[in-house]
């Protein structure tokens, strides 16, 4: 028998949960999706520990995450949310689900089974902050 190093297994069970949007479907991995956000510390601002990330264009995705980016590729997503333990993904309003869950499914298991994290960490919180701040002043 011959055992190659480069050959993975998928071996992560995904559930399914509907939503109340019928355009999306929480899928649950059974892994950590987030890191646990820091500890708060008294020089912590208000709000700044993130527990979910969401992505509404895959031009976002690039930058952040390489599981959003994933995700991106299934022809109908429209945008990702991710969580603690849990993944959204919105579909175009006129797909279908039949076509897109079996390749969401495989683009979670490929990412887990690749070691990168969700999310990636910011570079600079600072200058990330005043980003947000002038674009939604624009």
């Amino acid at each position: 028998m011959m055992t190659f190093g480069f050959a993975r297994r998928r071996t992560i069970f995904i559930q399914t949960d509907t939503t109340p949007s019928a355009d999306s479907l929480r899928f649950r991995p059974g892994v950590r999706v987030l890191p646990d956000p820091p500890a708060p510390t008294t020089s912590s601002a208000p709000g700044a520990a993130a527990t979910s990330a969401e992505f509404l264009t895959q031009r976002d995705a690039a930058a952040r995450s390489p599981l959003a980016r994933r995700l991106f590729r299934v022809d109908g997503v429209r945008g990702v949310l991710l969580g603690p333990d849990f993944v959204t993904v919105t579909k175009a309003a006129d797909a279908h689900w039949a076509p897109i869950k079996p390749d969401v499914y495989a683009a979670i298991m490929d990412h887990f089974a690749s070691g990168q994290p969700a999310v990636l960490p910011d570079p600079d919180p600072a200058s990330s902050a005043a980003e947000s701040a002038a674009s939604s002043t624009a």
